[in-house]
């Protein structure tokens, strides 16, 4: 290997402080450094592939990883829902029965003070009913029509 400074005419050795231009190397030199070379553009190569496919391993790793969290908290969501509506169902028939009681309660309290509910009943009182029979006579293009009625007298409570 030499060491040497590129003229208009060539190549010459460098002086003292001048800084080196070229490298010249032997043919032996040179395939050393050639065979140097590919190797390690190979093994670049080799450890890009081996970088893919660890990404890809830890890739499939994670995925796996975040698939089975994803299904453990899907169990855990469905628990507690399973769980709250059980929650919800016990606290629908607390209320149901607190409401029968106040009812049943209220039912008894008025009943022991003798008040009935304002409306037991829907629709109209009939106080009484009279017959009364009017006549009634239209004349109708020559033609006569009789009628008889009935009425009834209406309380509305």
């Amino acid at each position: 290997m030499e060491k040497v400074v590129k003229k208009t005419l060539g190549y010459a050795k460098p002086k003292d402080n001048e800084p080196f231009t070229h490298i010249i190397f032997t043919a032996d030199e040179y395939t050393k450094n050639e065979n140097d070379l590919s190797n390690l553009r190979d093994n670049i190569k080799w450890l890009e592939k081996e970088y893919d496919r660890r990404v890809a391993v830890y890739k499939a790793s994670a995925e796996d990883k975040i698939a089975e969290i994803i299904a453990q908290a899907n169990e855990r969501i469905a628990a507690v829902q399973a769980e709250m509506n059980k929650h919800k169902q016990k606290a629908e028939d607390f209320e149901n029965a607190n409401k029968n009681l106040i009812r049943v309660a209220t039912e008894r309290a008025n009943a022991q003070r003798g008040l009935t509910p304002k409306k037991q009943h829907i629709g109209y009182v009939f106080l009484n009913i009279d017959q009364y029979i009017y006549n009634c006579e239209c004349h109708v293009s020559g033609f006569v029509y009789s009628r008889r009625t009935r009425s009834v007298s209406i309380c509305v409570p």
